[in-house]
C-alpha cells in the first residue's frame, strides 16, 4: 500500500524535515521576497499524514505504520507549531495578499494534528499535549484566526482529545461572538 511504501522508504520523516526546514526558513527570513512561506509544501505532507494513517485493510501494516508515525509525532507538532507561528504573523501583516491560501494551509495542518491524536499516535499527556494546547490557543488569540469558522470546528475537534487548558475558555469566546445572539 502507498502507507506502507511511504513508511519503509522513510519518506514521511524526511518530508517532515524538508517541511520544518522551509517554514524555519520562512521564519528566519520573514522579509519580503526572501524566502516564501510554503504553502503547497506543508499542506501536500499534512494531506500524506492523513492518508498514511487513513485505515488500512491489513491491521497489521496500519500497526507498524501507527508505530512509526510515533517515532515522529513530536516533531511534526513541533513543525505544525512552527508554521502557524509564521503563518499568524503573516496573516496580521500586511503582507498578506494571501490570506485565503495561508488558511486553508492552516485547516490542512490541524486536519493533520486531529488525525495524529486521533489515531492514537501522540500522548495527549505528555508535552506534545500542551504544545498542541499552546498551538490551539495561539490560533484562538489570533484576531485573524480566531472567528474563522473552518479553523474554530478543526481546533474544537482538536481540544475534544486533549485535557482541559487554557484553550477551551478561549473557544469558548470565539464561538461566542460567532453567535448572532451574541
Amino acid at each position: 500500500s502507498l502507507a506502507g511504501c511511504a513508511m519503509q522508504f522513510g519518506l514521511v520523516p524526511l518530508f517532515q524535515e524538508a517541511v520544518d526546514f522551509h517554514v524555519s526558513c520562512a521564519a528566519t527570513w520573514a522579509l519580503p521576497g526572501v524566502w516564501r512561506l510554503p504553502l503547497a509544501l506543508v499542506v501536500l505532507f499534512f494531506r500524506l499524514l492523513c492518508q498514511v494513517l487513513a485505515p488500512s485493510t491489513y491491521p497489521e501494516e496500519a500497526n507498524r505504520i501507527r508505530r512509526h508515525v510515533m517515532l515522529i509525532a513530536a516533531n511534526i507538532v513541533a513543525t505544525a507549531a512552527s508554521f502557524a507561528a509564521v503563518a499568524i504573523e503573516q496573516l496580521s501583516s500586511a503582507r498578506a495578499a494571501n490570506s485565503g491560501d495561508l488558511l486553508l494551509a492552516l485547516q490542512a495542518v490541524l486536519d493533520g494534528l486531529v488525525t495524529l491524536v486521533g489515531h492514537g499516535c501522540l500522548g495527549t499527556a505528555d508535552p506534545e499535549g500542551q504544545l498542541l494546547d499552546a498551538l490551539a490557543q495561539q490560533l484562538l488569540a489570533s484576531a485573524e484566526t480566531a472567528f474563522e469558522p473552518p479553523l474554530l470546528a478543526r481546533v474544537m475537534l482538536l481540544l475534544l482529545q486533549l485535557p482541559p487548558g487554557g484553550a477551551a475558555d478561549l473557544l469558548r469566546q470565539s464561538f461566542r461572538q460567532l453567535s448572532p445572539e451574541g
